[in-house]
């Protein structure tokens, strides 16, 4: 994420510390040579967290931590099933690894049957912080 401005010390600690081992290795990698995350905050300073826990449950998380304990590769999803279909979301998590070897992980919260929504860096199995609204 070498595009993106330095965190505030503080805010890059609190990252950090959520970060699972094998993700992002190069905002780790500068951290540990400038105790600061390269990442573009859009609500200023303050990164906004997202605990997506209560999306899919425990098994599917237990499922994500292992892919991630293991530096897999995979996608899951969970589609909206309510009934309020103007506050339809679908949801999905991808775990892949960047052209350049980083292993990286993705959330996104999508308006159902759209390609718009949110987009989510995935920190560990169940922390997801903000990116960008698209």
């Amino acid at each position: 994420m070498a595009y993106f401005e330095d965190m505030s010390v503080k805010e890059s600690k609190k990252f950090i510390n959520k970060l699972h081992p094998n993700l992002w290795s190069s905002d780790r990698e500068h951290y540990e040579s400038t105790g600061r995350v390269m990442f573009r905050h859009p609500n200023g300073d303050v990164a906004k967290y997202r605990n997506i826990k209560s999306i899919f449950g425990e098994r599917i998380i237990s499922e994500i931590k292992q892919a991630l304990d293991e530096g897999r590769v995979g996608v899951w999803y969970k589609d909206y099933t309510g009934d309020k279909p103007h506050l339809a979301r679908d949801y999905r998590v991808e775990l892949n690894y960047s052209p350049s070897g980083i292993y990286q992980g993705f959330f996104f919260s999508n308006h159902s049957g759209f390609a718009t929504g949110d987009f989510y860096l995935l920190l560990n199995e169940s922390t997801a912080v903000f990116a960008e609204r698209c």
